[in-house]
């Protein structure tokens, strides 16, 4: 598996291959479809690792530095070599520097929004968080680690650097920086779609939000194409209203695990989170 190089709270990592079970099912019943889609990308895990066979991969993000990064590592400006280079500087600097070094990139990537500065934040905010404030600037605080850099840490960067390279050289990626309407209205018939969109009622921030207005939109774009739909059902308090309300006539399978915000993991609630998606299997079964 391809472990991307950003890191974000909430990625699908540990449910990748349920996520390719059920895209290979549907895509058995669809041999037509030739290009996988994701309108929200995030980490860019699942459309990382979408099966092989199929060539066209279009992505897609509202937050613009996500796309300019690994469309970088795709351009061959992004290389392996120069997060090498880099981050090792940034290692020595983060240990002696610690919440002031970060403060100094945080503050140089709001002036210039420089795409490696974007990668070193990711990987040394508080918790994996992605936020960015009204005027579109990064607002998360120090992870507190000065050894969050560690050798270890570079290395599975530079892999995971190296292996997408590799790979944008292997299939036909297409970046946009779009709204979600834009890229599921304008991409090819023949399209089998991954949506993991941010989650509607939870305090989930993100590039920007997500209300009731956006879910149904997505909900109508949907309806009579291809899909594989992330949400939450359960937040370990209530159940996700939007459920019984417009997912209810396809087929939803749910795990539970912790996904929250909190800096303490006490303070985490479990939250069921769901796939949906339009095939005959077993509704609400745990996977």
């Amino acid at each position: 598996m391809i472990i991307p190089p950003i890191k974000i709270q909430g990625k699908k990592t540990k449910i990748v291959p349920k996520i390719m079970e059920i895209a290979n099912n549907l895509l058995d019943e669809h041999p037509e479809i030739d290009t996988w889609v994701e309108p929200f990308l995030g980490s860019g895990v699942v459309a990382f690792n979408c099966p092989n066979h199929r060539k066209n991969v279009i992505v897609n993000d509202i937050n613009p530095h996500i796309i300019k990064f690994y469309k970088g590592i795709a351009d061959g400006v992004i290389t392996p070599e120069r997060v090498k280079k880099e981050f090792e500087i940034h290692n020595q600097k983060l240990l002696t520097g610690g919440a002031d070094y970060y403060n100094e990139i945080k503050n140089r990537f709001n002036d210039s929004f420089e795409t490696m500065d974007f990668l070193f934040l990711t990987r040394t905010g508080f918790n994996g968080v992605m936020r960015f404030n009204g005027s579109g600037k990064w607002n998360v605080p120090f992870c507190k680690l000065n050894n969050r850099l560690s050798n270890a840490v570079i290395n599975d960067l530079v892999s995971s650097v190296r292996e997408l390279s590799h790979l944008f050289s292997t299939k036909t990626f297409t970046f946009y920086n779009k709204s979600f309407e834009e890229v599921i209205e304008y991409t090819p018939e023949n399209s089998i779609f991954y949506c993991d969109p941010p989650y509607y009622g939870l305090q989930v921030q993100y590039f920007k939000g997500w209300g009731k207005e956006d879910e149904v939109r997505l909900n109508e774009m949907l309806k009579n194409k291809v899909f594989i739909y992330s949400t939450w059902l359960n937040d370990g308090n209530k159940d996700n209203p939007m459920i019984d309300e417009y997912w209810s006539d396809f087929e939803i399978e749910g795990k539970s695990h912790k996904y929250n915000v909190a800096e303490k993991s006490s303070q985490r609630n479990q939250v069921t989170e769901g796939l949906i998606y339009p095939k005959t299997v077993n509704k609400y079964s745990l996977f």
